[in-house]
């Protein structure tokens, strides 16, 4: 499946609409800037919109939140009381 970006923000505000009742002006640039850094969106020559396979969703995902945060591995550990 393959969207335009328009197309995307249409769905995207139809749903949120449909769900909560509420009319909302989703910020569909900023969510596609996330999407595209994390390689979780591509976008073909035809400027349309794809998202990449789950399973290649989960590795990118798992590889992004283990590298989060950055902290002192080679610290002691705390004794148990």
């Amino acid at each position: 499946l393959r969207w335009s970006s328009e197309q995307l923000d249409r769905e995207i505000e139809t749903f949120l609409q449909g769900e909560t009742g509420v009319a909302v002006d989703f910020e569909v640039g900023d969510a596609l800037h996330k999407l595209q850094r994390l390689g979780l969106v591509t976008t073909d020559s035809d400027g349309l919109l794809q998202a990449v396979p789950i399973d290649r969703a989960l590795e990118l995902l798992d590889r992004a939140w283990d590298n989060l945060f950055r902290y002192n591995q080679d610290a002691p550990q705390a004794a148990a009381a």
